[in-house]
Formats: structure tokens, C-alpha cells, sequence
């Protein structure tokens, strides 16, 4: 199987990315970050529980706003979901 087969081409400000393959059934992906200013993870703590959150909704939540306000801006293409 080619990969274009797997992934469509969606144009991206005059370059392609390729989209996400759509299953049936969603598995969610794993992210590993590493060099984390401690400050950072500091204060994004200390914003989670402010706000009565996990510090992985928050930032699932800050995500979305961010993507959302780039979609709004026609910078990120809606039809990447």
C-alpha cells in the first residue's frame, strides 16, 4: 500500500501535509516531551489547579483554543479533523 493511499494530501499554505488517516475506532497517540523548563511545568501546574484541572486537560484545552483560533484565522485548514 503507497502511502498516499494511507494519508491524503491536504495543501497547507502553498505545501502539502498529509492527513490523518481515519479509523473506526479512535485510538488515542502518546506524546513524550522532554526539556520542559521547570519554571514552565511549575506555573502550568499551579494553572491547572487553579482552574480544577488535570494538567492534561488544560493542556488538551489550551490546544484546542490555540487550533481553533488558527482555523478562525484560515492559518490551519477546518478540514483536518
Amino acid at each position: 500500500m503507497s502511502r498516499d493511499t494511507c494519508f491524503p494530501l491536504i495543501p497547507v499554505l502553498g505545501s502539502t501535509v498529509m492527513a490523518p488517516e481515519k479509523h473506526k475506532t479512535e485510538r488515542p497517540g502518546t506524546w513524550i516531551i522532554k526539556d520542559v523548563p521547570r519554571d514552565l511545568m511549575h506555573r502550568m501546574k499551579i494553572a491547572a489547579v487553579l482552574e480544577k484541572k488535570t494538567l492534561k486537560q488544560l493542556l488538551f484545552d489550551l490546544s484546542e483554543a490555540h487550533l481553533d483560533e488558527l482555523e478562525k484565522k484560515g492559518i490551519l485548514p477546518k478540514n483536518l479533523r
